[in-house]
């Protein structure tokens, strides 16, 4: 309560509102900005709420006197509050946990652990998969295979030991069973895979969290991102989107999982030169050809890859490697075989 409205409407903090705790509030404003005994009982008795009331010696005597009390224990508590000496270790309300170099010289901390995606370039290209703590975005136009690759790394990695949480806003349950009997079926594991079904009901992110907490997941699947209910309602803006991608990235470093989102991204099917004529589109997908919205999330993420179909054979995808943080590399257009029956990559 800073404000002269908020002590005249009342004790804001407790939410009473009765005559006796507006005086209380507005005594303890009225004694904070420096006025007598007197002067603050002259106008408690001409305060609107007041008017007309016979307000006692006594009473007022009384009120002031706790305002009088209350104001002077909150100027002892913060003076002993400033002579305290700051520690660095400090959890106390309003302090930040600081982290020392001093602290952590000596330390050795482990190299990123890394799922296998089963995929040859894949696995180069993020220097031996996907890493424990990480963020990913795999992006490409709808009908291009992103829900194929998401089932097929989570068979890689559940083959690998790790639990998998999928979380599907749109495929039937019976699809993606039987894209996992492609790839586990006569494998032996004592991890599982787990799904969360948000196709009739959004999965929230916080029930995302609580699925990572029952299943303890080394990779967690998303599919789609634009089907995921944003942190306050919604997700339909540049600064909602990058409030939820910073979200996943924390479950991710907070559940040592990787998590990896799918979503949608609309290619222009040709572009013009300088002259108005027409070019072919490259198999190469460049972060030049995203909207304003779809850069946020490649700003917060660690591994971006781009997926684009074959104009020409069906069984062959493409992909492009936008961003990993761990080294200034790209990759460019690189080929891969998809069989669509089975859901099995070869590269």
């Amino acid at each position: 309560m800073n404000t002269y409205a908020d002590y005249f409407a009342g004790n804001v903090v407790t939410g009473d509102s009765s005559r006796s705790a507006k005086d209380l509030s507005f005594a303890i404003f009225l004694v904070r900005k420096g006025l007598t005994p007197d002067e603050v009982s002259c106008i408690l008795s001409h305060t609107t709420y007041n008017n007309g009331k016979d307000l006692k010696d006594r009473y007022l005597e009384r009120t002031i006197g706790k305002a009088m009390e209350a104001v002077q224990d909150h100027s002892v508590n913060n003076a002993a509050q400033s002579e305290r000496p700051i520690r660095a270790d400090s959890l106390s309300v309003g302090l930040v946990p600081l982290l020392r170099y001093s602290e952590i010289r000596d330390v050795v901390y482990p190299s990123v652990e890394r799922i296998s995606t089963g995929i040859r370039h894949l696995d180069l290209y993020t220097t031996g998969g996907l890493g424990l703590k990480e963020l990913s975005l795999v992006i490409a136009e709808q009908g291009t295979g992103k829900s194929t690759l998401g089932c097929w790394e989570g068979a890689q990695a559940q083959r690998a030991g790790y639990n998998v949480l999928h979380v599907f806003y749109e495929d039937d349950i019976g699809d993606l069973k039987a894209r996992y009997d492609n790839h586990l079926v006569g494998t032996s594991s004592d991890s599982d895979v787990y799904f969360l079904d948000g196709t009739e009901k959004p999965v929230t992110p916080a029930q995302i969290e609580e699925g990572m907490k029952q299943c303890q997941p080394g990779l967690v699947l998303i599919d789609y991102l634009a089907r995921v209910p944003g942190l306050q309602g919604k997700a339909d803006d540049r600064f909602s989107i990058r409030d939820l991608m910073m979200h996943f990235g924390n479950l991710a470093r907070r559940y040592n999982a990787h998590v990896q989102i799918l979503d949608h991204v609309t290619l222009v099917p040709e572009r013009l030169d300088k002259y108005g004529n027409p070019l072919p589109v490259s198999y190469v997908m460049s972060m030049d050809r995203l909207s304003e919205a779809k850069m946020y999330k490649a700003m917060v993420c660690g591994i971006i890859i781009g997926m684009m179909k074959d104009k020409n054979n069906k069984n062959r995808v493409w992909l492009s490697g936008l961003k990993f943080k761990r080294k200034d590399t790209e990759m460019k257009g690189v080929s891969v075989s998809v069989d669509w029956s089975t859901g099995r990559y070869v590269s």
